[in-house]
Order: structure tokens, then C-alpha cells, then sequence
């Protein structure tokens, strides 16, 4: 099992944006502690990094545009 699956110490799971935005909207049957008071805000896609701050700036608009271009992202979520 690869390592970004689970964190054995802090039995973390990665989430997508899509998921997160799942697990948080007003109808969804998740209702255990850790999600039950966070609402989705929004989501920052960052394209694949390079050593030229242009190329970099146009990746990450593309990526914004289309995710199949996203090198990673920042999820923001906020107390309800």
C-alpha cells in the first residue's frame, strides 16, 4: 500500500477537492466530528512547478481552467 494512502501516525487520508466538497455540503450523510462544523470555501490549483516564475504562472492558470493540468492543490475550509 503506497504511503500517501494513510499516515500511519496520524491516520490521515488524502481527500480530492471533489470529496471534500461532498463531505461537507448541507445533505450529506457524513456527520462525524471532525467534518460536521467545516463548510468548503474554495480551491487553489497550482501547476507543475519549474524554475521560470512565468511558466510557472501560466501553469497554474491552466490548472485553475483545467485540473488535468493541476501539480497539487490548497483546499480551503472554514468553521460553519
Amino acid at each position: 500500500m503506497p504511503s500517501t494512502v494513510w499516515n500511519t501516525f496520524g491516520h490521515v487520508k488524502p481527500y480530492t477537492p471533489m470529496s471534500l466538497k461532498k463531505l461537507t455540503r448541507a445533505d450529506s450523510y457524513e456527520s462525524f466530528d471532525p467534518i460536521y462544523n467545516l463548510k468548503y470555501e474554495y480551491t487553489i490549483y497550482y501547476g507543475k512547478y519549474t524554475m521560470n516564475k512565468y511558466k510557472f504562472v501560466l501553469s497554474s492558470t491552466l490548472a485553475n481552467l483545467f485540473t488535468c493540468f493541476a501539480g497539487s492543490h490548497l483546499t480551503v475550509l472554514t468553521k460553519k
